[in-house]
């Protein structure tokens, strides 16, 4: 999937990103009110909700992601989940997630740096 493929597609309401795409380097989804991310995805480069007002407030990655950079402006996301499996975990950039509160599981070796 392309960068910022979604960005524009301001009546978008709900994304599934299918099990046979390994690779997305930028999901931008700033009007979107759910996501869902099928089992199949390796690599996330960004998720991106653009500080737009998004209803979205929370994303649960499949077992097959084991790398992302980071999950960054959205105003409404309050719980984070991963799976077993991720190795590089993302760097997570908005006040309104409690940092203590998202569990890493112990497949971490790495957390992405800006």
């Amino acid at each position: 999937i392309g960068k910022y493929v979604f960005s524009h597609c301001r009546s978008l309401e709900s994304i599934t990103i299918p099990g046979n795409v390994k690779s997305c380097k930028v999901i931008s989804i700033p009007w979107v009110e759910k996501i869902n991310i099928e089992d199949g995805i390796e690599e996330i480069g960004n998720l991106d909700g653009k500080l737009s007002n998004t209803t979205l407030t929370e994303v649960k990655f499949p077992a097959s992601l084991r790398k992302m950079d980071q999950i960054y402006r959205f105003k409404n996301l309050t719980k984070i989940e991963f799976s077993e499996g991720l190795i590089q975990a993302p760097f997570i950039g908005m006040p309104n997630v409690d940092q203590d509160s998202v569990k890493l599981p112990s497949t971490v070796k790495k957390i992405y740096k800006l």
